[in-house]
């Protein structure tokens, strides 16, 4: 048995990478990225203005996505840590996230009652639901 610690708030989601070596921790506004054969912690990514609720890593484990209490989805590149975009559409909490790689499709949705489908392809910084630019404030410490 393992024990993970280094988070002040409650987890609420975890993922892991493709290849198992990495895991993924959402706790208050940070997500955590872990070796699993070490039990390190490898970096937190920051940049979330409320509470993650739901993480979906994608098929490669090139990307995680998480989502929360700021009502926005936040795209991650798990190789560098960089948070590449940031999706807006929502008016309130997200609570589930769900990914199709074959159609390059991200899915989330919330307490505002609906569904919203994001293209992830490889359209350049971030956008809103009408395909919008905004501005994106993601940090990595």
């Amino acid at each position: 048995m393992r024990t993970y610690t280094d988070h002040i708030d409650t987890i609420f989601s975890l993922a892991i990478n493709d290849k198992g070596n990495k895991l993924f921790s959402a706790g208050g506004k940070v997500i955590k990225e872990w070796d699993i054969e070490t039990g390190n912690r490898l970096s937190t990514y920051a940049g979330h203005m409320g509470t993650i609720y739901a993480l979906v890593i994608n098929e490669k484990g090139t990307k995680i996505f998480s989502a929360g209490e700021d009502k926005v989805v936040k795209e991650w590149d798990t190789e560098t840590g960089d948070c590449k975009r940031t999706y807006k559409g929502h008016t309130d909490t997200i609570y589930a996230l769900a990914i199709n790689d074959k159609d390059n499709k991200l899915f989330s949705a919330g307490a505002d009652i609906q569904i919203i489908e994001w293209d992830i392809s490889s359209i350049k910084g971030d956008i809103n639901d009408k395909g919008e630019q905004v501005i994106n404030n993601c940090l990595r410490t």
